[in-house]
């Protein structure tokens, strides 16, 4: 899985999530902000995931600008972990 561009600087590693049981897969964690990052599952969205694991929240954040999403539905907004 390609990192996106805006995380081209960053110093990124893979690593199985802290936020288990809620995510049970490796994903990139950054080393400057101490956030993990995935993809979003639905391709169709195009988004990626920022997870704060010490609080068990995500938010949708824009590939090419590292930016929260805005529009509808919550979107952009940290929301709990499933």
């Amino acid at each position: 899985m390609p990192i996106p561009p805006f995380a081209q600087q960053r110093r990124w590693h893979k690593r199985m999530s802290k936020a288990y049981p809620a995510i049970t897969h490796r994903v990139y964690h950054d080393l400057d902000d101490d956030f993990e990052y995935e993809r979003d599952p639905t391709p169709e969205k195009g988004t990626w995931h920022r997870i704060n694991w010490r609080r068990r929240l995500y938010q949708e954040i824009d590939p090419n600008t590292g930016l929260p999403v805005q529009g509808g539905e919550g979107e952009g907004q940290w929301r709990r972990l499933r």
